[in-house]
């Protein structure tokens, strides 16, 4: 059983294993696909990056992981279903392995929440380092050649 103190455990600076140095992360036009519904919900993901990465820095409770995590859930799945039905629409041939790819970041991210439901006060920082990755190599990578791919083929309906 979990004493109310280690389930109020605050993140310090010092927990954090790059300090305060790490900064947010802005929304930049060059993270655009050039979809408005998918823009809007990766500046939403973006958002909960950095709701986080201030939790880690200044401190925060239980309750607030699982808030983000259920924020973080709701964004994800409008997303991916927009991305897939996009994808679909478009007839790209990168879907089935972009929706393996979702389907691999929703198991990750419920293993997450049945650790944070678990009192486990260590799923900030882990949280915090799969999200940057997915953010790095997800959004950023695989994402923006969908995006890329959309122009160069003209299916997108403008």
């Amino acid at each position: 059983m979990h004493s109310e103190a280690t389930n109020r455990r605050k993140f310090s600076e010092t927990d954090h294993p790059w300090g305060a140095t790490v900064q947010t992360i802005p929304w930049k036009s060059r993270y655009s696909m050039g979809i408005e519904a998918l823009d809007e919900q990766r500046a939403a993901y973006i958002s909960i990056l950095n709701e986080l990465h201030a939790g880690t820095i200044d401190g925060f409770e239980h309750p607030a992981i699982s808030m983000l995590l259920a924020k973080l859930k709701g964004v994800m799945e409008a997303h991916f279903s927009v991305e897939e039905e996009s994808m679909s629409s478009a007839g790209f041939v990168g879907l089935a392995h972009h929706r393996a790819m979702h389907m691999a970041m929703v198991r990750q991210v419920d293993q997450f929440v049945t650790r944070n439901d678990s009192f486990d006060v260590t799923v900030p920082l882990p949280l915090l380092n799969f999200l940057r990755g997915w953010f790095a190599i997800h959004m950023l990578g695989d994402d923006l050649l969908f995006a890329q791919w959309l122009k160069e083929s003209d299916a997108v309906q403008r």
